[in-house]
C-alpha cells in the first residue's frame, strides 16, 4: 500500500461474460414487445415470466419513498458536489499557504518556523 493508494483503493476487476448462444438485447426486446402486446389487448396468453415482470418493479414505483431510488429518478451529482470537502479543504490549504508566505518576513513567520524546527527535532 503506498503512500498514493492510501485514500483510493482499487476497485476489483469486472467479470464480463461473452454470451454464446443468448443474446440479452434480443431478450429485453420480447420482453418489451410481449407487455407492448399485453397493454393493447392483442396477446392473451400471459405466462408466469409476464406476471413475474408485472411485479417486480410495482412495490417500488407505488411508494413515494422508495420510487426516489429508481433508476430513472436518481441523478448524476456534478464534479462539484461530489468533491466538495475535498475543494474546500484544498482552498483553505491554499489561503493558509498563502498567508503563511506573505507573512515569512515578519515575526509571525520566524515564530512558526521556530516552532516547525522544534518539531522536526523531536522526530529527527
Amino acid at each position: 500500500m503506498g503512500i498514493g493508494n492510501f485514500y483510493k483503493q482499487p476497485k476489483p476487476s469486472k467479470f464480463r461474460y461473452i454470451y454464446r448462444f443468448y443474446d440479452p438485447k434480443k431478450e429485453a426486446d420480447e420482453k418489451r414487445r410481449r407487455r407492448v402486446r399485453r397493454q393493447y389487448g392483442l396477446d392473451d396468453n400471459i405466462s408466469p415470466e409476464d406476471i413475474k415482470e408485472e411485479i417486480k418493479g410495482s412495490f417500488r414505483k407505488q411508494s413515494d419513498h422508495l420510487a426516489k431510488y429508481d433508476k430513472e429518478m436518481v441523478a448524476d451529482k456534478s464534479f462539484a458536489e461530489r468533491n466538495r470537502t475535498s475543494i474546500i479543504i484544498l482552498i483553505l490549504g491554499v489561503v493558509l499557504l498563502g498567508w503563511l508566505f506573505k507573512n515569512l518576513g515578519t515575526g509571525m513567520g520566524r515564530y512558526i518556523a521556530q516552532g516547525f524546527s522544534n518539531i522536526f527535532s523531536l522526530f529527527g
